[in-house]
C-alpha cells in the first residue's frame, strides 16, 4: 500500500510539473497586441483591412483590433490619427500621443489605447515617410492638428523593401505649421523590415495624404493627431471600459465577435488539453506500470 500511495504521489508531481511548465512552453509561440480607439473614436475599417492582409485579426464587438504576432517580430504598424475616426468628436478632440509602443519587437501581449486631448490652440502638423535617395514620399504623409506646443511622438512604418532611420521620432508644435513637419528617411536594401505576420517583406499600399484638420480653423471637423497629452491640461479621461488592460492580459473575445478568414485560435485552451492528456497518460502509465511489477511478485 506504501508503495503504491507513492506512485500516486510521484504521478501527481509529474503533473503539476507539466502544468506550471506548460505556460513558459506555449507562451513563446505568438503574441496579441490590440489596438484600441478608447472612448471619442473608433478605428477605420482600412486599418484593419491593412492588418488583416499580413495578420491574423479580430475584431472586438467595441471596436478594438486584436494583432496575433509571431513572438520576436516587428510591432505591427501603429494607427496614425488618419486611422483614427472621432465621427462627432472631432470640432473638439484629438490624438494626443504617449500612448503608443516604445517598444519595436513584440515579447508579450499587450493592449495600446488611444488617448485624446481637447482642441485649444490648434495648428497643423505633417509627417513624412521618405525615400532618403530621392525626396520621394514612399507612404502617403499624415496630416493632422495639435496644439501649439504639443511635444508629439510616431513609430515609423514598416514599408516593403526599406529600411526606417529610426522606430520613433518625436517634434514639439510650433505656432508655423509649415516649421511642423516630421520625417522618417527611409533606405531601400536588403535589410529591409520583414513582415512579422508572414516572415515575408511588408508591401504597404499608399492611399491619398488624409488631412485631419487646419491650422486656420483648429476647430473643424477632423482635428486629430498624435500630441502629448499626458495630464490633465486639456486631457480627456477614458472610460472605465476603455482602460488598457495591464501587461500580458488580453481582452476576452465574445463568442459572437466574428474573425477574419486566416484567424489563428488562441492557443491557451488547447495547451491545457495537451497538458492534461499527457499527465493523464502519465498516470496510467504509471499505475499500469506499478500493477504489471505487483503480478509480477506473484508469480514468483
Amino acid at each position: 500500500m506504501k508503495k503504491f500511495l507513492s506512485v500516486i504521489l510521484s504521478a501527481v508531481l509529474v503533473f503539476f510539473a507539466a502544468v506550471s511548465m506548460a505556460p513558459t512552453a506555449f507562451a513563446a509561440d505568438s503574441y496579441t497586441i490590440t489596438f484600441s480607439a478608447g472612448d471619442k473614436g473608433t478605428l477605420t475599417d482600412a486599418l484593419y483591412n491593412s492588418y488583416a492582409a499580413s495578420y491574423s485579426v479580430k475584431r472586438t464587438d467595441s471596436g478594438n483590433i486584436k494583432i496575433v504576432v509571431p513572438a520576436g517580430s516587428h510591432m505591427p504598424d501603429v494607427p496614425t490619427a488618419a486611422d483614427v475616426d472621432l465621427g462627432t468628436n472631432a470640432d473638439r478632440y484629438y490624438v494626443s500621443s504617449g500612448w503608443e509602443p516604445a517598444e519595436e519587437t513584440v515579447t508579450k501581449n499587450a493592449t495600446y489605447v488611444v488617448s485624446y486631448g481637447a482642441i485649444v490652440n490648434g495648428v497643423e502638423y505633417t509627417v513624412r515617410y521618405v525615400d532618403a535617395a530621392t525626396g520621394n514620399d514612399v507612404a502617403s504623409p499624415v496630416i493632422a492638428t495639435g496644439n501649439v506646443g504639443d511635444s508629439m511622438s510616431f513609430t515609423a512604418k514598416t514599408l516593403s523593401g526599406y529600411t526606417y532611420d529610426g522606430y520613433s521620432k518625436s517634434m514639439v508644435l510650433t505656432a508655423s505649421a509649415a516649421g511642423n513637419v516630421l520625417t522618417f528617411n527611409y533606405t531601400a536594401g536588403t535589410n529591409a523590415v520583414p513582415n512579422p505576420g508572414t516572415g515575408t517583406e511588408v508591401t504597404t499600399p499608399t492611399p491619398p495624404a488624409q488631412t485631419t484638420g487646419s491650422a486656420a480653423n483648429p476647430t473643424a471637423p477632423g482635428t486629430t493627431t498624435p500630441g502629448t497629452a499626458t495630464d490633465n491640461n486639456g486631457q480627456d479621461t477614458i472610460e472605465d471600459n476603455n482602460v488598457p488592460l495591464t501587461d500580458g492580459e488580453e481582452e476576452t473575445v465574445e463568442d459572437n465577435e466574428t474573425p477574419s478568414s486566416n484567424w489563428t485560435e488562441n492557443t491557451a485552451a488547447n495547451t491545457w488539453k495537451i497538458v492534461g492528456g499527457i499527465a493523464a497518460a502519465a498516470v496510467l502509465g504509471v499505475i499500469i506500470l506499478f500493477a504489471v511489477k505487483k503480478k509480477a511478485k506473484k508469480d514468483q
